[in-house]
């Protein structure tokens, strides 16, 4: 039985090259990835699950589809072009193959390929904390009532106390989750900028 070790690492979402990178670093070491956990209830991120294997240059490579209408099609698509499917990696499908001088090591063909990838995981993104930032103002905009009850503590009042005290920790939960998402956002962008202007990106580093 192959022996798994979990690490504990933190990436961003909008920082998937550099997981690309982490995970091919890993497999040259002699871990293959086997699967991301996600964080779970006040984890602020997941960890990674890999087992043991022959120390190899590999080349990993994520992709992003909000919807796949025939999986297997997808997945053989990739598989065509020797790339073998590793897994996710929370909004990403993971594909790996063996580094080759001779062939292309990337996924995508052009770096149109990869911003337009990178457009749909920031459409998700966006949506996801404007939702969030909604929720937050339709809840501010009736915090107020909780306080209207007259000066008597009578039953009513406090489990309705309560409970918006319940809600607020939500509410702050939720916030700092849209402020990670807000990175998540302004790396995304920075990101496409890359890969629609590499030469002025490589200008202003």
């Amino acid at each position: 039985m192959a022996e798994i070790k979990i690490k504990n690492k933190k990436y961003r979402i909008g920082n998937f090259p550099d997981t690309e990178k982490y995970l091919s670093e890993q497999h040259s070491a002699g871990l293959e990835f086997l699967r991301y956990e996600k964080a779970k209830l006040f984890q602020m991120h997941g960890y990674f699950v890999f087992k043991k294997c022959e120390a190899q240059e590999c080349i990993y490579k994520f992709d992003y589809q909000d919807k796949i209408d025939d999986e297997n099609a997808y997945f053989e698509l990739f598989k065509d072009c020797d790339w073998d499917y590793a897994g996710k990696y929370d909004l990403f499908h993971v594909f790996r193959k063996p580094k080759s001088e001779n062939k292309n090591n990337d996924i995508f063909s052009d770096n149109k390929s990869k911003s337009e990838m990178c457009k749909k995981v920031l459409a998700s993104r966006t949506t996801v904390t404007l939702l969030i930032f909604l929720f937050l103002m339709v809840y501010l905009l009736f915090f107020n009532d909780i306080f209207n009850y007259g000066d008597t503590l009578n039953f009513y009042y406090i489990s309705t106390l309560l409970l918006n005290f319940i809600f607020c920790i939500f509410m702050i939960t939720l916030a700092i989750y849209s402020i990670f998402n807000l990175q998540n956002i302004l790396d995304l962008e920075r990101i496409i900028k890359k890969y629609q202007n590499p030469l002025d990106f490589d200008k202003n580093k």
